[in-house]
């Protein structure tokens, strides 16, 4: 029985959410670099800045009224993924933020957590769950670069799906593009 409630505690325990803080991630090269600055304790509301880094001082590139402890930039093309946060609850919804895409400061497309299930999953609704919190992405792969200026970005479900948004777009990509450009 001892045994038994110091496992459970340890799982209570393991859940506990961890509270917003100011964030810093810079691009694969770090010539650019994004400082996300949170506005509550918990979810996206803040504010996020993209700066460019110069010999004479870093110069600011993007403003975003998001905050995100997962952003992936691509300096060469402007481009901003961000991640939200493990959302509370078990269930995917349209409220719980998912992924989002920007380009040169503009926003592209922005996705729920229930939109991102309905792309990647056939009959059942399988997210990595927690206690309390759970998440539709498995793996976050990252930028793929496939020809010239078209590059994608790509992250894989739990039933291993790999969904494959255009950049410069922030839509999924069909398979008929995936076919076209694995040829080419």
């Amino acid at each position: 029985v001892f045994l038994a409630l110091m496992n459970l505690s340890h799982s209570v325990f393991a859940d506990q959410e961890a509270g917003n803080a100011s964030f810093v991630k810079s691009s694969e090269y770090g010539r650019v670099y994004a400082k996300s600055i949170p506005s509550d304790d918990y979810g996206t509301k803040g504010k996020t800045l993209v700066y460019a880094v110069d010999e004479e001082g870093d110069k600011l590139l993007y403003a975003f009224d998001w905050f995100a402890n997962r952003i992936y930039l691509l300096e060469n093309v402007g481009s901003v993924v961000r991640l939200g946060p493990w959302a509370r609850g078990h269930e995917p919804n349209d409220q719980d933020f998912a992924i989002g895409f920007y380009l040169q400061g503009k926003k592209l497309k922005e996705y729920s957590t229930l939109d991102i299930v309905e792309m990647g999953y056939e009959e059942n609704m399988n997210v990595g769950m927690s206690v309390s919190h759970y998440t539709v992405f498995e793996e976050i792969i990252g930028y793929r670069w496939l020809r010239n200026d078209v590059w994608a970005f790509d992250v894989k479900t739990h039933e291993g799906k790999v969904l494959s948004f255009d950049v410069s777009t922030g839509m999924l990509r069909s398979q008929e593009e995936e076919t076209t450009d694995q040829i080419i």
